[in-house]
Order: C-alpha cells, then structure tokens, then sequence
C-alpha cells in the first residue's frame, strides 16, 4: 500500500495550489473586465426583461463614460431603437442620423430606419429620398425589400403633399 500523496497541488490531494488560485482569479477579473467594457449585453437584457427606460438609462451612461467606445459598438443606433420604442421618434430620427457617421457597416439600417421614422412624421419626401439614396448605395438584400416597399408609398404622399401644398400657397 502506498501513502496518500500529500504534495500540494498534486492530483488527488484534495488541496489547490497558489498558482491554480492566482489563474482562475485571473480569468475570473478577465471576464469582468470584458463584460464591464462592453454594456451592450447589460442594455439588451433591460430591453427584453421590458425595462427600456432602463436600457436608454444604462446606454446613456455608456456613451457618457466612452464616446469613442460607443460608436465603435453601435451605440448610437442601439439608442435610436431605444427611442424609437419609447414613441420618441424625433430623438430616434436624431440618433440614427449620428449613426450614419460612426458606424458605417449600421449605415444602411440606419437609414432605411431614419426614412421610416421621416414617413411617420409627415415628411413623405425625405423618407423617400432616403430610400432612394439607399436602394442606389447596393444595400444589404434583406434591406431591399422594406427600401422599394417605403419608396413608393412615400413618392406619392410626397406629391400628393406637393400638389396640396401648392394648391394652398395661390
């Protein structure tokens, strides 16, 4: 019969060493630090837990915190849904505008978003232009459909608009 090893750390111990502690509390402040740099998961889990109010609060708070770090993970356009579900839709037309700029891979979304939003607010020509601009930039596929579905709709509010408003200014 052999003795029980009784080295530290050693397989079947029952002991952990210095080093084992020291690596998994490292991981550990690793994988803190990753989700304390990135709050887009913090943000979307308010939004569906139906706390956007909350989601907008926490997304505020980041972009104040790191401007730079916002536009590179897409605050701005998460903001601009944020504000779009709250019924704020001259804010969300606001943010999605500033995302054109500092995201450019959201650039599309964003604007088939903006011309949406412009629809809503009475203003047929400009969401028409914007889905115009769009279509002629080669848009994702999935953004083609909703883009043409916008555009043609939007054309003729816009000259129906155009007419009324002329009509009115004799």
């Amino acid at each position: 019969m052999t003795a029980p090893n009784t080295t530290p750390g050693a397989r079947g111990s029952g002991t952990v060493s210095h080093a084992a502690i020291a690596s998994c509390l490292a991981l550990w402040s690793l994988a803190g630090a990753a989700r304390a740099s990135d709050p887009r998961p913090e943000i979307v889990a308010l939004q569906l837990a139906g706390d956007v109010s909350g989601a907008l609060h926490e997304l505020n708070d980041a972009m104040r915190a790191d401007p730079t770090q916002a536009r590179r993970l897409g605050l701005l356009y998460l903001r601009g849904d944020l504000l779009e579900r709250l019924g704020r839709d001259r804010e969300a037309a606001d943010a999605f505008a500033a995302s054109l700029a500092g995201e450019p891979a959201l650039a599309p979304y964003a604007r088939l978003r903006i011309a949406r939003l412009q629809d809503r607010l009475g203003h047929p020509e400009v969401a028409a232009g914007l889905a115009a601009v769009l279509l002629a930039s080669s848009p994702p596929a999935t953004l083609v459909e909703p883009a043409v579905a916008l555009l043609a709709p939007a054309l003729a509010r816009a000259s129906g608009t155009a007419v009324r408003h002329a009509a009115s200014s004799r």
